[in-house]
């Protein structure tokens, strides 16, 4: 005689991962919208998640036991999307390693290869783990993949780039990064630099053309030297512009013109 089997929680240490999916298929423009595009159309079938461990065993005081893990198959809606049992979206699956594998219906000869997934427990209600972002891209026959190798030892809030030598490092947002390292200060400063003349000891440079520049005091000094004893009492030098704007000449002071 055969019992009735009844099901029951799993042990309270058992934790579990949500996963939840779409597929649809591309098909060509129909009467059932106004535009001339292609459209989706769900797909039909089933997805199962074959347990890569077959067994566990719990050590619970209150439940100790061996528990076989079997494979769990979710159907698809009308709209593609997966489907418990109760017809709820998404499936909830203890955490380990799965193979998910389909199996589609319909007169479409695509398909899509079996791969693996890591469930978690941070595939939450609010964050399940979405199968289009884990399956893997096979690309068309006679296209050209291009591979870079990305280097560990990056933290979040890193970037990627590339040194003079062509070389792929990790380097902080904040910096920038040579041949032999990140940049971590300029002068001194940090953060989003700004450098003025004087942080580079270019205080007294400015951008003042040849013409536009003042007599130095020196200079001033030793022209007027030139012209002592010859009734000259003061030499001023100025530009076209000064010269012509000025009202009125002193008879004792020498106008040298510099500029225009």
């Amino acid at each position: 005689m055969s019992l009735p089997v009844t099901a029951e929680p799993l042990p309270s240490s058992y934790a579990f991962g949500k996963v939840i999916g779409r597929i649809v298929h591309l098909i060509a423009d129909t009467a059932e919208d106004t535009d001339d595009k292609p459209q989706a159309r769900a797909a039909a079938g089933t997805v199962t998640f074959t347990p890569k461990d077959v067994l566990r065993k719990t050590s619970d005081a209150d439940y100790p036991a061996i528990v076989l893990h079997s494979p769990e198959t979710a159907t698809l809606s009308s709209s593609g999307r997966i489907l418990d049992a109760e017809g709820r979206q998404g499936v909830w699956l203890a955490i380990g390693a799965y193979t998910a594998s389909f199996a589609i219906t319909g007169a479409s000869r695509a398909s899509i290869p079996s791969f693996d997934i890591q469930v978690t427990t941070e595939h939450t209600d609010a964050a399940p783990l979405d199968l289009a972002t884990v399956v893997p891209y096979v690309p068309p026959t006679g296209t050209v993949v291009q591979t870079i190798v990305v280097p560990s030892g990056g933290t979040a809030v890193q970037v990627l780039v590339r040194t003079v030598n062509g070389q792929l490092v990790w380097a902080d947002q904040s910096g920038g990064t040579g041949g032999t390292g990140a940049v971590a200060s300029v002068n001194g400063k940090t953060g989003t630099v700004v450098l003025s003349a004087a942080d580079i000891g270019l205080g007294s440079v400015d951008n003042t053309s040849d013409a536009s520049k003042p007599v130095s005091t020196a200079q001033q000094a030793a022209l007027n030297a030139k012209v002592t004893g010859t009734g000259i009492s003061e030499v001023r030098a100025l530009t076209q512009a000064t010269y012509d704007a000025l009202g009125t000449k002193v008879a004792t002071t020498l106008y040298v013109i510099t500029g225009a």
